[in-house]
């Protein structure tokens, strides 16, 4: 699994920083790194050779003096990046993958003065585009909720705030998931004078959201800086577990679903009553599912055919002579059967997103498609503590915590360990 890393060093010539660097790229298959904070004015081929590798290219965005600001490096074996934008709050470039294509990638170090850092929402404005997939990592300098504070003064909601939560909305980013430590910044002092914040973010919008729907962020050890290294997971293979069979509530609307209900429980079966219950539910959902495949379209096929078909007609009808009585039948006949197929598809969404508190007309929305395809990542166990207390990630330790759990819990009333359902990480 590849990764980008985003990171406050606070000096990139520290040689700790660039121990834990190399550890850290090794580790996490990493191929791109986004710096900030690098407290140099200049740097050269050969100090990015003794930082992490000299297959790797970089560019420097130095701030005025001798502090330096951000610096972008990636493995020339694996990816290249072009700049775009380069400011000392942002580097903005395009990164390209031979497996992943062209995406759009942000390196942040905002500004602590709101009214400054104003600049870096309005450059992003300007270079961004929502149909291509883009990630925006970094130190941002910003709080967006009183979860993302511990220790000192309570957290209040700022002009800066509501800025930086503007500018995700407009231009469609999300915050992912996270695995380890909550915040990302501490003052690194004692007692209660300790402060905990989580300053650093990964944000993806929606088209990056759909390429990749397991991606995830994992916050690594605190180690040669104040700040978490973030690591954006490029986990982009879909676990094959079995498939939950559900209702789908676009069934309601069509006629022929009355029918296949009434067929399936009205057939005579033996047992006590809940048995007989759990029989015909079976029956009526084996039904709908060979229905469903054999007689259904996919709605987003059949509204593009229905669309085609649609406008076929109207250009007909545009010509002399106009179209036949039959052919007027037709075309709105297919109207209708349009507008019952958006209402199909937005009950669909609806469905998958399980956003009870949506308007109607936002549900075919980007909003809602991220939604939905986010919904997978939230249900993923990413890691958990054992009975030791210690925390577990890879996928198979996982399973067996859960498992010894279920023998803990039920081998004592008679239950077979080995009959257990494989554990499908949810």
């Amino acid at each position: 699994m590849s990764s980008l890393i985003f990171w406050n060093c606070k000096g990139v010539k520290k040689k700790e920083t660039a121990l834990y660097l190399k550890e850290v790229v090794r580790d996490n298959y990493v191929f791109f790194v986004g710096l900030a904070e690098t407290k140099v004015s200049m740097i050269n081929k050969t100090d990015v050779g003794r930082i992490i590798s000299n297959s790797w290219d970089f560019f420097h965005q130095p701030d005025v003096g001798t502090a330096g600001v951000i610096m972008i490096m990636w493995d020339s074996n694996l990816a290249s990046f072009t700049v775009i934008e380069h400011t000392s709050q942002v580097v903005f470039g395009a990164l390209t993958t031979p497996n992943k294509g062209l995406w759009h990638v942000a390196m942040v170090y905002g500004h602590k003065d709101f009214q400054i850092r104003r600049d870096l929402w309005n450059r992003l404005d300007k270079v961004m585009m929502i149909d291509v997939p883009t990630i925006v990592g970094g130190d941002f300098n910003c709080l967006l909720s009183t979860e993302e504070k511990r220790g000192d003064k309570r957290f209040k909601m700022t002009k800066g705030t509501e800025e930086m939560k503007s500018f995700m909305v407009n231009q469609d980013l999300h915050d992912l998931s996270v695995v380890g430590p909550k915040y990302t910044w501490c003052n690194n002092k004692h007692g209660i004078t300790r402060i905990w914040e989580r300053l650093d973010h990964c944000l993806l919008n929606s088209t990056a959201l759909q390429l990749v729907p397991s991606a995830y962020v994992k916050h690594l050890s605190r180690i040669a800086s104040d700040h978490c290294p973030l690591a954006f997971k490029l986990d982009d293979t879909m676990h094959s577990h079995p498939k939950t069979f559900i209702f789908e509530d676009t069934w309601r609307s069509y006629p022929a679903t009355k029918g296949i209900v009434a067929k399936a429980w009205n057939k005579h079966d033996y047992g006590d009553d809940s048995e007989v219950l759990n029989i015909k539910i079976k029956r009526t959902l084996k039904s709908f599912f060979f229905w469903n495949r054999n007689k259904c379209k996919s709605l987003n096929q059949l509204k593009d055919e229905l669309q085609n078909d649609i406008l076929k007609l109207q250009l007909q009808e545009d010509e002399e002579g106009g179209l036949s009585p039959k052919d007027l039948d037709t075309l709105c006949s297919k109207v209708r059967e349009f507008n019952i197929t958006l209402v199909r598809l937005s009950t669909w969404w609806n469905q998958r997103a399980k956003a009870k508190w949506n308007e109607d007309g936002d549900t075919n929305s980007r909003f809602y498609h991220a939604y939905a395809t986010a919904r997978k990542n939230g249900k993923l166990i990413r890691q958990i503590k054992d009975e030791n207390n210690t925390t577990v990630e890879e996928l198979e330790k996982i399973e067996s915590v859960f498992l010894r759990f279920f023998e803990d819990k039920w081998k004592p009333r008679n239950c077979n360990i080995q009959n257990l359902p494989k554990i499908d990480h949810k």
